[in-house]
Parts: structure tokens; C-alpha cells; sequence
């Protein structure tokens, strides 16, 4: 009877400790879920500003067709001033040659690069004016080194097609900005 009572409490330890440790583990996984959600909305408050942005100087060369390629550059650094994590703003041409990249310093491997010649990048670019509305890239290895991902505004006058804003993220700084 002493073996049978010893048993019956092992036993009893067991499922209580295997109860305790299941109930630690949905508290972790609720906590986990908590801020998993908490930084996705965060992220996607992040990405919708910046594309705010781009919307800003979208409209300017629009509506100004004098704007032209320096009005885009003063603005494009004026954003780049007040956004560290975003790592470059460039204009491409319609035929998806990046023909301004602002700052330069840091992003010149981007300047005359061909997006015809980058499959993930083309993909998003050739959507973005198929569509006339911002497409982004997955992550992909950026011209400029890192890790990043980028997204193309389309810019049209009268229907046709002048350019697109190319907004560049690294990832490091940008998941940086929002966990700090």
C-alpha cells in the first residue's frame, strides 16, 4: 500500500506539473501574440507614413510639371532629413532606370541601375504602373548592401506615365526604429 500511495503521488505531481506548465505556456503564448500584433499594427503605421510621403512629393511633380528632376531632390531630402530609417528616396525613369537617388552618399550603387534587370524589383515596379498604385518587393538583397525592401509610387501626368517615387527600407534600421 506504501508503493501504491507512493505511485498515486508521482502520479498526481506529474499532472499537476504538467497542468502548471501547460497553463505558463498558453500565458507566454498570449503575451507573445499580444506583442506580435501590437508591433504589426506599429509597422503598418510606419510603412502607411512614409507612403504619405511619397504621396506628398507624388503630388507636387504633378501638379507642378516645373517641379522637375531638383525640385524632387530638395524635396526628396528634406524627407530624408526626418527619416532615418528609410534609406533612400529615387526617382526612376519610366523604363525603370533609378535616374535620382537621394541622399547619394550611402545609395550610389543605386544610380542608372536598370530594374528590368532585377526580377523581384521589375515584378513590383511593372505592377505598380499596370495598377497606377504602390506595389513593394518581399526582402530583398538592396543594390546598396543590406537587407531591405522597397516600393514604387507611380507618377502620371495627363495619364501617362512620367516616373515613379522608389522608397528604399533597410531592414535593420527601420524593425530598429519601431522595437526602440
Amino acid at each position: 500500500t506504501a508503493v501504491l500511495v507512493g505511485l498515486l503521488m508521482v502520479s498526481l505531481g506529474t499532472i499537476l506539473s504538467f497542468g502548471i506548465r501547460r497553463e505558463q505556456s498558453e500565458g507566454v503564448r498570449a503575451v507573445v501574440e499580444a506583442y506580435g500584433r501590437e508591433f504589426a499594427t506599429k509597422l503598418d503605421e510606419r510603412i502607411q507614413s512614409h507612403l504619405g510621403l511619397a504621396d506628398l512629393l507624388q503630388h507636387a511633380v504633378e501638379s507642378q510639371p516645373e517641379f522637375g528632376l531638383a525640385g524632387f531632390r530638395q524635396l526628396a531630402e528634406t524627407i530624408q532629413d526626418r527619416r532615418d530609417e528609410l534609406q533612400a528616396l529615387n526617382w526612376v525613369n519610366p523604363e525603370g532606370i533609378i535616374i535620382a537617388v537621394t541622399p547619394f552618399e550611402g545609395n550610389e550603387a543605386a544610380l542608372g541601375l536598370d530594374l528590368r534587370s532585377l526580377p523581384i524589383p521589375a515584378d513590383a515596379f511593372r505592377s505598380a504602373v499596370e495598377t497606377s498604385s504602390v506595389r513593394a518587393t518581399p526582402p530583398i538583397r538592396l543594390a546598396q548592401g543590406g537587407q531591405g525592401f522597397v516600393a514604387y509610387h507611380p507618377v502620371e501626368t495627363e495619364g501617362n506615365l512620367i516616373g515613379a517615387i522608389n522608397l528604399v527600407f533597410r531592414v535593420e534600421p527601420f524593425i530598429g526604429k519601431l522595437i526602440g
